[in-house]
Parts: C-alpha cells; structure tokens; sequence
C-alpha cells in the first residue's frame, strides 16, 4: 500500500454527496466536542491471506458512525463503506490516501468533512466483501473479508489453527543499543541514540509479544550500560532463536538518510565497514582483536537465516514507512562484521531505523507515531520470517 504525499480536498460533487447523506448509523459512543478534539494518529493496515484488517488509532476514545454503500448495479461502482468521525482531526503526518493490494479492499481515503466538524473514512471494497466493525478501547479496528468466510467464521466459531513444526514458543532477544554512559550517536538538536533505541525496543517487544507463540525479552529496560559481549551472553543465557539489535545511523553528510539493515558477514563496502568499527567500540577490546575474534567466527557461521531475516524486516520496515511518510529512501540489505552479532548463535540482524544526523529524521525520531510505526514496521518483518521459517520445518 502507498500513501500519497498530497492532501486530500474534496471536491464540489463530494461536498454536494456528504450533504445529501442520508441511511447512517447514528453514533455510537460520546461524541467529542469542539473544544475536545480527538486526533487519528494512525491507521494500520495487515493483509491476512483470508482477510484483510484495518486499525485506526485515535488519541482517545471517540464515537463513530456507518454509512454502506452497495455495489451499484449499473453504475458498476464498488460497494463502500464510510465512517464519520464527528470532532476528530487526522494527524498531519498520516497519509490521505492509502491503495491497498488485497481482495477485500481496493482503497483508504482520509477526508475532512466539507459539512461539519470532523473527518470521514471512506474504504472502496471489492465485489463481495463483507465488513465488520469493533471498537476496542481507543482503537477501531474493521475486518474486511469475503461474505462466505464470514458465515463460516459465525457459523463454527472458531478459526483453524497453522501447522507448525515448533514445540516450544520462539525465543526473541531484542537489544536497544547503546545506554548509559554510551550515548551512541548524537543528532543536531542533541537527541541520543540510547533514548530512541530503548523506545523503539520496547514498543517492538509489545508488538512482538502480540503474535501467537512468540516470548521476547530485552536486553536493557532502562537507560544502562552493556558491553557488547553482555549483550551475546544475554541472548545466549536466554536461549535466543532470533536476536534482533536496534540502532540509528549517523553520518558526517547529514544529508545521508534512510532505512538499511544488517547481517553478521564480510563488510558489503567501506561505508559498512566504517559503520561496524564505530559500534565495534563498545566491545571494550582493541579493534584487531575484535576483528579477529570475528573472522574466526565465521567459519563456522551460517548467513543465509540471518540474511532471510534482514531481508523480510528491511522489507517490513520500508513498505510501513514509505506508505505513512515522504522520503523515505530504502538502503538495502547490507553485511559487515558487528561484534554484538557475533555470539548470539542464531539467526541475528542489525536494523539501523534511521540516520539522527539527518535534521529531518532527527525530528522524526522523536516522534512517537514514527517511533511506533518503525517497531510495528520490524515486526511485521519478523512476522513473516517466523511464517515461511515454519513452513520450511513443516516441510522437513
């Protein structure tokens, strides 16, 4: 799915539709004011192979109303659905425009209602779909799928289970870098690499823990200092079957920019190289030593998990990003010899979200929409990676 960067004004002939809306649900809920504004944050969107889920997240609770609109039958126009949001403004950096890539649903638009206070959602659904709606605390979250899966669901009550060949939950290591006295890198308006490595984590942790037999643990929970070897220890003491090291870039250019993530191996080029010596030394050792405690290492390490692994989160992560906010540049995939991967002894990935040095992404950092956005963006990334590991046990 991509967002489009432009906002969305709505035309003569939407103003004259809204106007002439008749046949909607009225709202359900407290209706906020306005002198109490509500904000969408942001709007999720997971497509499920049987389905296809749509999460809106608002600053707080707020009521909403339904409007459906059939397949016309001879205008051919798709069947829609839309949903007002009386007193609720869009966050400015949430995109207008959403093109979604599944059988259920075509489109999102974000709309500012030309009549009254508020916003209104309008999902342009394929022929057949069915919807359904559920409010859960602050969040709305819309189910679209096909109106017989629907029936089926009501009918048994139950989904059917994925097979799976693992016998015991998947043991997740995520490690914040940096802390304490190591700041890390330091932008220029003085944000610090520790702060939002830990808030990226932890958010990570949460959206990880959500997934169906998956057990996470963090490195650090507070601003501290680690060695890079405690950090292996960690992952090792916990039986780690994924370690997953989260870091922002920095470079002299500030200018520099975008989303790139790493795997234990030979440096893909001098810019990984120079990358991995200046985290190699927090290792506490002088850099020989580390280099060669690395190149030992790799004779008997496998790349091909962890490389499987940067691939899907470098994937999860700017097909999130890209879709909610402009400029984001993908930077690929890349290997180098970091020391924190080295002893974890499993598949082990290094994801640098972003570059503080960039004045740009510098704000974007501390931002916690887009803080949040990077967690969800790696662990849709793990999501998948876990799906196809599975499958390929499955098939041993």
């Amino acid at each position: 799915k991509v967002a489009s960067e432009e906002k969305d004004v709505p035309s003569a002939e939407e103003a004259a539709e809204e106007e002439a809306e008749t046949n909607v649900s009225p709202f359900k809920g407290e209706v906020a004011g306005p002198f109490d504004r509500v904000t969408l944050e942001s709007i999720d969107i997971e497509e499920k192979p049987h389905a296809t889920d749509v999460v809106l997240h608002l600053s707080r609770s707020a009521a909403y109303s339904l409007q459906f609109t059939e397949l016309g039958r001879r205008t051919k126009s798709p069947p829609r659905l839309d949903l007002f949001l009386s007193y609720v403004r869009a966050s400015e950096a949430l995109g207008r425009n959403f093109v979604v890539s599944s059988e259920y649903l075509d489109k999102v638009k974000v709309q500012k209602r030309v009549l009254g206070s508020g916003i209104k959602l309008v999902f342009i659904m394929a022929p057949g779909a069915s919807y359904e709606v559920v409010q859960r605390g602050k969040d709305i979250e819309l189910t679209f799928c096909s109106e017989e899966r629907k029936e089926k669901e009501q009918a048994s009550g139950s989904k059917k289970p994925v097979a799976s060949a693992r016998t015991r939950p998947l043991r997740i290591v995520i490690d914040p870098g940096h802390g304490g006295e190591d700041s890390g890198a330091i932008g220029p308006k003085g944000s610090k690499e520790k702060d939002v490595t830990l808030a990226v984590a932890k958010r990570l942790a949460r959206e990880l823990a959500r997934q169906p037999g998956i057990k996470v643990f963090l490195t650090r929970k507070s601003d501290r200092y680690l060695t890079l070897e405690e950090r292996n220890a960690y992952a090792v003491k916990h039986k780690a079957d994924l370690f997953i090291s989260i870091h922002v870039n920095a470079s002299k250019k500030r200018s520099m920019r975008g989303i790139e993530t790493y795997y234990l191996n030979n440096a893909t080029d001098e810019a990984a190289a120079k990358l991995a010596k200046r985290e190699n030394r927090a290792a506490g050792k002088k850099l020989s030593v580390v280099e060669h405690i690395m190149s030992t290492m790799l004779q008997n390490y496998d790349a091909a998990e962890s490389a499987e692994l940067a691939s899907d989160i470098q994937k999860g992560l700017v097909r999130r990003m890209s879709s909610r906010y402009p400029r984001i540049r993908d930077r690929g995939v890349r290997s180098a010899l970091f020391y924190v991967l080295v002893g974890a002894k499993c598949p082990s990935v290094l994801v640098e979200t972003s570059f503080i040095s960039n004045p740009l992404e510098e704000r974007r950092l501390t931002l916690k929409h887009y803080r949040e956005h990077l967690a969800i963006g790696v662990a849709e990334g793990v999501a998948r990676y876990v799906k196809q590991r599975d499958k390929r046990m499955v098939s041993l």
